[in-house]
């Protein structure tokens, strides 16, 4: 199964926590450590901490979450 939250301008690389928890369970040999919800959490918010992933277009409503691209 395949589900699209279209973000801002019909985006469709965005992800929110739940929606990445969902695609680990599914995939349980290629993921075990983020089967369980709280690993999960500690690493979203790991990657949310170190600028990683970030909320780009929160002003035009979009509350997906999106990779930050790392500089050179």
């Amino acid at each position: 199964m395949i589900d699209f939250d279209f973000g801002f301008d019909g985006r469709t690389g965005g992800f929110n926590e739940y929606w990445l928890g969902e695609y680990a369970e599914r995939r349980m040999n290629r993921f075990p450590a983020y089967h369980n919800r709280t690993w999960l959490r500690r690493a979203f918010d790991a990657a949310l901490f170190a600028g990683e992933v970030a909320r780009l277009f929160s002003a035009q409503q979009d509350n997906l979450y999106y990779r930050v691209a790392s500089s050179p």
